[in-house]
């Protein structure tokens, strides 16, 4: 690899995208770029122990971490929460998820920053009816702080009048949850 190359894309995209804009780089992608990329961008997507100990081994911070995707289990949770370091988010992919995040915040009395992940009509994700529940009834906890919205909606994608479609979608559902509760993450 050119990492040279590598960091020069990074800030092109840092100089093309609004300044609030964050880069999360899927650790799955490469693992053996992960310690140089974990200076250059924002956040490290995890989704896996695997992953994980990966992270944890070339000693990344792990508020850097977010902990994504469908195969994070009790296990991984606990051991991600049991040791008192504060990891960056926690992807919300269902209700049953949530559950388990929000049960180990509150067995180790810590209150862990979520994104719930709000699904493009795949597998992946909650529907907006199960986004919005969530949100009203948690948006407020002691043990779980909704601070962002994640929208997956595939790879390899050259239709502009999709994107355009679905950045509208995300638009009129951050607009939606500001205008019934008052949030916006």
């Amino acid at each position: 690899f050119d990492l040279g190359v590598l960091k020069s894309r990074i800030a092109f995209l840092r100089a093309h995208l609004p300044e609030q804009v964050e880069l999360c780089y899927a650790v799955k992608a490469n693992t053996f770029i992960v310690r140089e990329l974990s200076e250059w961008v924002d956040w490290l997507e995890i989704c896996s122990p695997g992953e994980y100990q990966i992270c944890k081994t070339l000693k990344i911070p792990e508020e850097k971490y977010v902990i994504s995707g469908v195969y994070k289990d009790a296990r991984m949770i606990d051991q991600a929460m049991g040791n008192g370091l504060p990891i960056g988010y926690y992807t919300v992919e269902s209700e049953n998820q949530f559950h388990l995040l929000r049960d180990t915040a509150q067995k180790y009395g810590r209150k862990i920053r979520i994104q719930i992940r709000l699904t493009s009509g795949n597998q992946f994700g909650v529907d907006k009816s199960v986004f919005f529940q969530l949100t009203k009834k948690y948006r407020n906890d002691p043990y779980v702080e909704i601070g962002a919205l994640q929208f997956f909606s595939g790879t390899q994608k050259t239709s502009l009048k999709k994107l355009h479609r679905e950045l509208m979608y995300i638009k009129e559902v951050l607009e939606e949850l500001q205008e019934k509760y008052g949030f916006c993450p």
